[in-house]
């Protein structure tokens, strides 16, 4: 959000008038008079209504796109003079819906307002029922701990300033009412920053004041109900302040921004923090080098996604109003920084800043150069680009002061931003929505090889933009045999080659935003696929496999037969080994659901959900030299036994453990049915010998 009233405006324009510089008035200080609240500050200061914040260093250009502004339609019954038209807070609950607060001119007085951004389209304006007895109010920030979920805080005119707040729940806004609770002997107060987290637990800061001179002041909110002002102690040799933005990391842990008078009349720029609750005196904060002695300066927003941010305004040595940037740096602040300028700026403040993460934030604010225009700067991997100036909507009318706009900034994800605010039109004031997003760029940047008479297929990628990317080929040439449609790459390649050419892309944002992107693409020739050989088994293989299985030393297994009903034989031999001994085995693999078995089979894989377990049914011990052989029998135990004699038609796996080894190794996969084909074939030769005996009967008679 942006400052309503600029803390120290009178000091502000004294000390121009001395220096005999152009009097800067903000669009607060105009709404201060509509509501009546110039005697407010009695010490040379106006009442604070300001925003929320981020932090920075200075740097490249920027990468947020700001495609175009929109102007925003005022409540019905708002009044054709809109000098009181005020945008200066708004809120992300969610990626897809921002809350904006402010207020507007009606028939007799000035009212609240506030607007709802859902994907973007921000609805009609809608007024906020102010407090019965004011005779004006308005909304100066909003904080919003979920979608459709926020809490708005501000001040009204009556007999004197008071605080007031209103809640959105489900969506729906309950009137504002005043807040009780000021410092004792306070004759007055109002709220310019909240900070809610999930739950409606939240910090809200500003001003009261007290003994004839403006004091800042902390209320804390727990589930919605505000409690009880708390006054925050001044920097040392602070004669009056205020706090005008908050941020919290969690509830009852916050840092607020504000300003205040020290001893010699001069302002200047301070931080305080909530800790557990409590709040300490605030800190005077340290400008950017080159400061001018009369500093003028103010921290208008703060944000804390971890550590935090905070924008602002000062003096520069050229006697100019310029932007500054501060980072938090552990439990302190470092010193805060200016940024670079469009060309020809001679004045410039930051009224707002928001962060999707650490080091990655947008501000927003105004500037002059010759004429007012928008402004906003962008913080990208912790470091800030250049300002830039936005655009406005077209019924935008010439300003030339710092006043002539306001924008507030709240956003969804990187560079991803909803911003709204004020612009010059001709009968005061109107309201003004716009968005950014990561500018468009070509992510690819290079591209896979090809091999002539295999099929090519590549996709070009982005990143940024708002979508529907259109792509084109604008220069070059693809590779023989390929074809480019809308960023796809795809054809046989006919021609061993390397072709550069030339790329560009538009998203569908109004007015669009390019890219452009020079490749190159290499095709090599056509490769041969492996000749696959086929092992000993009969299974095809590569030829690397294969000499590794011929080159195998140790224990080899041999023939492999059922002996009878419990007993099978099988041979081993020892090769390229000076001695080979171990146990030899007849094992399956029990593939199991729970306890119960659902397979047997020498398989190693197992279906999904299973586990398994190798069953051993009989083992041998043998012992030989190398190049010699021996045949064991291996005596089944009970499993295989019955497996035998049921005649389970199972492929069981012959087994090696060397003594040397823990573990068995599976050789070959064998049937352990075999004695049935035996039986067959012995039908067989019986039917065979029938047939023979009945032909030699009849021969021979």
């Amino acid at each position: 959000m942006y400052a309503q009233a600029t803390f120290g405006e009178a000091l502000r324009a004294a000390g121009a008038r001395r220096r005999g510089l152009p009097e800067i008035q903000s669009k607060g200080h105009v709404l201060m008079r509509r509501l009546g609240l110039r005697g407010v500050m009695t010490t040379a200061l106006a009442a604070l209504v300001i925003p929320l914040a981020c932090a920075g260093g200075a740097g490249a250009a920027s990468t947020s796109v700001w495609p175009s502004a929109a102007a925003l339609g005022l409540p019905s019954g708002a009044s054709a003079s809109q000098a009181a038209t005020s945008l200066p807070s708004v809120s992300c609950g969610s990626s897809a819906q921002c809350v904006a607060v402010g207020a507007y001119s009606a028939a007799s007085n000035t009212e609240p307002m506030a607007l709802t951004a859902t994907g973007g389209a921000w609805a009609a304006a809608t007024t906020i029922t102010p407090p019965s007895s004011a005779t004006s109010s308005a909304l100066a920030s909003v904080s919003c701990s979920a979608a459709s979920t926020c809490i708005a805080v501000g001040q009204d005119a009556n007999s004197g300033t008071h605080p007031i707040a209103a809640t959105m729940s489900s969506g729906v806004w309950t009137g504002a009412s005043e807040l009780s609770g000021l410092p004792s002997g306070a004759s007055g107060g109002s709220l310019s920053g909240i900070s809610c987290k999930v739950g409606n637990d939240c910090s809200a800061v500003g001003s009261a004041t007290v003994s004839g001179a403006s004091q800042p002041i902390a209320m804390n909110v727990a589930a919605g109900t505000f409690g009880p002002a708390a006054q925050i102690g001044l920097p040392s040799g602070g004669q009056s302040g205020a706090l005008t933005a908050v941020a919290c990391t969690s509830p009852g842990n916050c840092q607020a921004v504000g300003s205040y008078v020290n001893a010699g009349g001069q302002t200047e720029a301070m931080t305080a923090a909530e800790t557990a609750g409590t709040w300490a005196a605030a800190s005077a904060m340290t400008l950017p080098g080159g400061a001018d002695a009369a500093q003028n300066a103010q921290l208008t927003s703060i944000a804390c996604p971890s550590s935090c941010t905070a924008v602002g305004s000062y003096v520069n040595s050229a006697g100019q109003t310029a932007v500054m940037v501060d980072s938090q740096s552990g439990a302190s602040w470092a010193p805060a920084v200016a940024l670079a300028l469009p060309a020809g700026t001679t004045a410039s403040v930051l009224q707002s800043v928001s962060c999707a993460s650490g080091g990655n934030c947008t501000a927003t604010g105004s500037s002059v150069a010759g004429s007012a225009s928008p402004l906003a700067a962008t913080e990208s991997g912790g470091v800030w680009s250049a300002a830039t100036t936005l655009p406005t909507p077209s019924s935008a009318t010439s300003g030339t002061s710092l006043s002539a706009f306001g924008v507030s900034v709240g956003c969804t994800g990187a560079e991803k931003c909803e911003a709204v605010g004020t612009y010059p039109v001709a009968a005061g004031l109107g309201a003004m929505a716009l968005n950014s997003h990561p500018s468009l760029s070509v992510s690819s940047h290079s591209l896979p090889h090809g091999a002539i008479g295999t099929a090519y297929s590549a996709k070009l990628a982005t990143s940024g933009g708002t979508g529907g990317d259109v792509w084109s080929l604008t220069g070059g040439s693809l590779p023989a045999g390929l074809s480019f449609s809308n960023g796809s790459i795809t054809g046989t390649p006919t021609t061993n080659q390397t072709t550069t050419f030339s790329v560009a892309v538009h998203d569908n944002a109004t007015p669009a935003d390019q890219a452009t992107a020079t490749l190159s693409i290499t095709i090599g020739p056509a490769t041969k696929p492996a000749k696959p050989t086929k092992s000993k088994s009969g299974s095809k293989s590569g030829g690397k496999n294969s000499k590794k299985s011929k080159g195998k030393k140790g224990a080899k297994l041999g023939a492999f037969k059922v002996v009878h009903g419990s007993a099978v034989s099988v041979k081993v031999t020892c090769v390229k080994q000076r001695h080979c001994d171990g146990r030899v085995a007849v094992v399956v693999i029990e593939h199991l659901r729970g306890k119960r078995v659902i397979a047997i089979n020498s398989s190693t894989h197992r279906a999904h959900g299973t586990r398994t377990k190798t069953v051993w049914l009989g083992s041998a011990r043998y012992a030989l030299r190398s190049g010699h052989h021996v045949t064991r029998t291996i005596h089944l135990g009970r499993t295989g036994t019955r497996l035998l004699k049921a005649k389970h038609k199972l492929h069981v796996a012959v087994a090696l453990r060397p003594a040397s080894s823990k573990h068995a190794t599976i050789e070959h996969r064998v049937k352990l049915h075999e004695h049935k084909a035996k039986k067959h074939k012995t039908k067989k030769h019986k039917k065979h010998k029938k047939h023979s005996t009945k032909q030699k009967g009849t021969h021979s008679s």
